[in-house]
């Protein structure tokens, strides 16, 4: 994405399967979450955050994140954790129902 795109949107998809348990790996994907929505919303972008295991859990239920709901954003990052199994397939596929 270039810095003066102004129509931009970005879809961001995170790991939270088990094997993200090892050493520092959940701190590394919150801090990249926010960092990620921090500079979306910065430059006025449309975002949506999903992490996923063996299901997609997406941040907000609109399709993108809305102003007023930078707490909850928050919130949700904080709560990422890593869980079970691992099906990126599935993630990708709810991604492209989502955002053709």
């Amino acid at each position: 994405v270039q810095p003066n795109q102004s129509d931009a949107r970005v879809v961001i998809l995170g790991d939270v399967s088990g094997s993200m348990r090892a050493g520092t790996q959940m701190d590394i994907l919150r801090r990249a979450f926010q960092e990620i929505f921090d500079k979306c919303r910065t430059n006025r972008w449309s975002v949506a955050l999903a992490s996923w295991d063996t299901t997609v859990q997406w941040c907000t239920p609109a399709s993108w994140i809305q102003p007023h709901e930078t707490e909850s954003v928050k919130a949700w990052i904080k709560s990422r954790a890593a869980m079970g199994g691992n099906e990126m397939r599935i993630a990708i596929d709810d991604c492209m129902r989502r955002f053709p």
